[in-house]
């Protein structure tokens, strides 16, 4: 599997043409959606705001006071998901942001970067494996996949963890073909990344080594010029299980959930979950290319090559049936599984015919199957949402004292927006699911109620120092605390200031307003210090407010 040449050697203008050709057209699949609208999704601007954090890092230098700096970053602007996510990407968007400035275009832009960089590499390592049209077509199959295209353009985790995967298997494979201490740290150095930018790439360690193993350089793993890699590795590992330890209760707890299912009298119904998302995640033509190439992968004169992309079949399937039991995010999840897709895919190219003209058919069948789904993917209208980025304006604009509570559910959006305008850092926003409830990203994970009535609203809107509130209309969260905070909106305490129309074509968001009220009898921020119970954390965080 391993081509000891240089790769220059092996390198032609055809090589340059194809790898071109193929980060054109990611481009152009992604560009077309770089600035369409707001964020959709709520993780996004949780990442995004990640990297609005490390911008101001930067600027800032708080290293001799940094956690204090973070909590009082957070308590006033409440959108970071440093709790859930670790934070290699952030770190780069936050380089993005130093110099380009913070915006959707910029975040998205980041997501890009990431996805050239990994088709490089991709492009660089299976060249010398598979071959220049096997290469090319595998990835094809990647980028014009409608999932990849979704969380693609989307500013989400996936594309760029799948990209720092191609990084990582790009460095192992020059580090087993040419073993140094200087090539053993730099892979060590980009698997940590890896780990850092998204914890479930940790199923790619056995993968490696599977894949050193089938190279036959599996001596290579024991070499003294390996340590370093190890070394990374290992910091990188042990700083994820320390993070999961202080910030993944909720998480850990749904993973030992996951195999309590497993056990139970749904076991078959379980373990089969995974195939059906395989069925739903690929179009039937692309599905069946994979079919027929693994198919003969393992019935026609195997090579390790084709043991090396069922091995990531079978060690995803695996992997991803242990840490989730959610359809849509195992769903999702498959962006994970489709470089191996493609190269099963590319596999059928061997069974075509050696005549030229039979051969050339072959391949121009496949280019015009992959420019359909080019072709669709260009057409595709990506999922947006507009609105929030108003109401912050009008905010910044009309809020010079007091603090503003957003209720229900896409505070990171709002957030973002009022922090792209607030240089001074004067706004301070709250949080329905943090100071009327408090739960972690999902209700399923357990919901600690702070209000039973509309008297402890009133109470905690004084308690707080509440001037504005900004309410979507329905309560899209589905919880009786919010429920109750907007009807009490109603009543003749409140001010409607503003109303918004929420412009968007995902369903959820389809029809709902965003109202902008001013409580009438606000009070001054109780003994000046906003608190913050986190149960999740243990602890409290706070803020002092002058």
């Amino acid at each position: 599997m391993i081509d000891h040449k240089p790769l220059r050697q092996i390198w032609t203008h055809h090589d340059t043409a194809l790898l071109v050709i193929l980060l054109l057209i990611t481009s152009l699949l992604f560009g077309v959606a770089i600035d369409v609208g707001e964020f959709w999704w709520t993780d996004e601007s949780r990442h995004a705001m990640d990297g609005v954090y490390f911008m101001d890092l930067f600027k800032d230098r708080p290293f001799d006071h940094l956690y204090d700096y973070t909590v009082q970053y957070f308590v006033r602007y409440p959108a970071l998901g440093f709790t859930w996510y670790p934070p290699f990407f952030a770190f780069i968007e936050g380089l993005v942001f130093s110099v380009f400035g913070a915006s959707e275009l910029t975040a998205r832009l980041t997501v890009l970067f990431f996805c050239l960089a990994g088709l490089t590499a991709w492009y660089l390592w299976a060249r010398p494996v598979w071959g220049s049209l096997p290469s090319f077509f595998a990835g094809l199959f990647f980028i014009t996949n409608p999932l990849v295209l979704l969380w693609g353009r989307s500013v989400m985790l996936e594309i760029p963890a799948v990209a720092m995967i191609m990084l990582s298997l790009l460095s192992f494979h020059y580090y087993l073909r040419r073993p140094s201490h200087t090539l053993s740290l730099l892979t060590g150095i980009i698997i940590a990344a890896t780990l850092l930018t998204k914890q479930i790439t940790v199923f790619i360690l056995p993968l490696m080594i599977i894949y050193a193993l089938l190279a036959g350089a599996g001596k290579q793993l024991w070499s003294r010029k390996s340590v370093w890699a190890y070394f990374m590795t290992t910091v990188a590992l042990v700083l994820l299980i320390i993070h999961a330890n202080k910030f993944g209760v909720t998480a850990l707890g749904g993973f030992g959930r996951n195999i309590d299912g497993m056990l139970s009298e749904r076991m078959i119904e379980r373990l089969t979950l995974n195939a059906r998302v395989i069925w739903a995640a690929y179009p039937f033509p692309l599905l069946l290319l994979s079919g027929v190439g693994l198919v003969a992968g393992l019935t026609m004169k195997r090579t390790n090559r084709d043991l090396f992309g069922i091995a990531w079949l079978v060690i995803w399937y695996i992997f991803f049936t242990l840490i989730s039991q959610e359809f849509n995010n195992l769903l999702r999840y498959t962006i994970y599984l489709t470089p191996a897709m493609g190269i099963l895919a590319a596999r059928t190219l061997s069974l075509l015919p050696a005549h030229r003209p039979f051969r050339n058919f072959g391949i121009a069948a496949l280019i015009l199957l992959y420019a359909g789904y080019a072709y669709s993917g260009l057409k595709s209208e990506h999922l947006m949402v507009s609105g929030y980025k108003e109401a912050a304006r009008f905010v910044l604009d009309n809020n010079s004292s007091g603090t503003v509570l957003f209720c229900c559910k896409n505070d990171g959006n709002f957030t973002f927006h009022v922090k792209q305008g607030d240089e001074a850092r004067r706004q301070v926003i709250l949080r329905a699911d943090k100071v009327l409830v408090s739960f972690v990203v999902h209700k399923q994970y357990g919901v600690e109620s702070y209000v039973k009535n509309k008297s402890d609203i009133y109470d905690l809107l004084d308690r707080y120092g509440v001037n504005l509130i900004v309410a979507e209309d329905k309560d899209l969260v589905g919880l009786p605390e919010f429920k109750l905070l907007l009807d009490i909106l109603k009543s003749d305490k409140f001010e409607k200031l503003k109303e918004i129309d929420l412009v968007s074509n995902v369903p959820q968001f389809q029809g709902v307003r965003l109202g902008i009220y001013r409580y009438k009898e606000r009070k001054k921020i109780e003994g000046g210090e906003i608190i913050l119970h986190m149960p999740h954390l243990g602890r409290e965080l706070r803020l002092r407010v002058d």
